[in-house]
């Protein structure tokens, strides 16, 4: 096994002196990592070699908008490396390219009921994004990946 030391997680762990900050991690099909950092407001994805590729959010300000966080959780991928982000106090799931470039909300407040806030996200072999709230769990089935990093579903997800 071999462990990546990496300056820029180490400043983040250390100053974090926040007992409520959460850290979630994934990795993509092309060995990037992943790593959402609740109260920084920000997701950072790593090259597999642990330099910093690109940072999805605003560093330590929470926003709602295309770009924004406020509060992720959790991260996963898809088939295109797209990431998927659990964007916890906006009640949204964020689809972003492997760049760190906003593509489009997949959920949205409207899709949870009052109290349910996305924690997890995982993407089932069949195709169906499972996100995991406060109260339970939504799955949303997701048709059509496109080439072109847009994602399609009739349903308007």
């Amino acid at each position: 096994m071999k462990v990546i030391k990496n300056e820029h997680v180490t400043q983040l762990m250390l100053h974090n002196t926040n007992k409520y900050c959460w850290y979630y991690a994934a990795c993509s099909g092309n060995g990037n990592i992943i790593m959402s950092v609740s109260n920084t407001h920000c997701v950072f994805i790593y090259t597999k070699i642990g330099e910093l590729l690109a940072t999805y959010g605003t560093l330590r300000t929470s926003g709602d908008g295309p770009g924004r966080l406020n509060g992720p959780f959790g991260v996963c991928t898809e088939s295109y490396n797209n990431i998927i982000i659990a964007d916890y106090n906006n009640r949204r799931v964020h689809l972003v390219s492997p760049q760190g470039q906003f593509i489009r909300f997949i959920l949205t407040l409207d899709d949870f009921e009052d109290g349910e806030n996305p924690k997890s996200v995982a993407l089932a072999p069949e195709g169906h994004l499972v996100v995991v709230t406060e109260n339970g769990v939504v799955s949303v089935e997701i048709l059509e990946i496109m080439t072109s990093n847009k994602m399609r579903n009739p349903h308007g997800y």
